[in-house]
């Protein structure tokens, strides 16, 4: 810029310079003032002429000067943000059998047959075999006997699952508050779930000799408790 601005000053001064030397100083032009004014004022147009055009070409520079420096100046590019991809995630079936509560149709204790308890179980990515089924029962003022666990293909509990039902028995009367396990089977073997597949379990027993204050409570395999009163 400061070369720019130098080089124009230069140019001027030497075309004035020039123009104050070019000037005629004959015989002939000093008797003739007319013809003096005019070739002063034909330099000076030729001056503002000269003039206009080193502008011009300054102007010139400036803009190429102004392109080279925008085409050597280094390029910032914005940093790349990576967004994280979660890897996909491999779904393993449980291999193991699911149990679940089911509710019983009501918790009142009557006398009879009752319906105990219900639960089902879901077979894994293989088929699940049951051999025996945990239970806890606490009661008083009343008896419990020949509790009974039959199973079913559906959650009515209306189709047998096996060819037997029940599937297993515990015969004779319940003591208080002590766990007790019912083999179950098909026959001679344990009980057999097909893979993915479910089947559903009823606890049936035989209440007698109930007391106004009665009540029993009953778990199977660790699952939520059912009270009956």
């Amino acid at each position: 810029m400061k070369s720019h601005k130098s080089m124009l000053a230069l140019l001027i001064t030497g075309a004035v310079l020039i123009t104050a030397l070019s000037v005629p100083f004959s015989s002939s032009a000093v008797q003739g003032s007319a013809n003096i004014f005019e070739s002063i004022q034909k330099q000076l147009n030729e001056i503002l002429a000269a003039i206009q055009r080193i502008q011009i070409r300054i102007a010139e520079l400036f803009l190429e000067e102004a392109a080279q420096q925008q085409a050597t100046e280094p390029v910032v590019s914005a940093p790349e943000t990576s967004v994280p991809t979660s890897a996909p995630q491999e779904i393993i079936a449980s291999v193991d059998p699911t149990w679940r509560y089911m509710p019983v149709p009501t918790t009142f204790l009557g006398t009879g047959l009752v319906i105990l308890y219900r639960f089902s179980i879901t077979a894994g990515s293989s088929e699940a075999v049951i051999s025996t089924v945990p239970y806890a029962l606490e009661f008083a003022d009343i008896s419990i006997k020949d509790l009974e666990v039959h199973a079913f293909k559906d959650d009515l509990f209306s189709q047998k699952a096996y060819e037997i039902n029940p599937v297993g028995k515990r015969r004779g009367f319940m003591q208080n508050n002590i766990p007790i396990s019912i083999d179950i089977s098909d026959k001679t073997a344990s009980l057999v779930i097909p893979a993915g597949e479910t089947r559903y379990f009823e606890l049936q027993g035989i209440t007698t000799g109930k007391n106004v204050s009665a009540f029993a409570e009953i778990s199977a395999n660790g699952m939520q408790e059912v009270r009956f009163e």
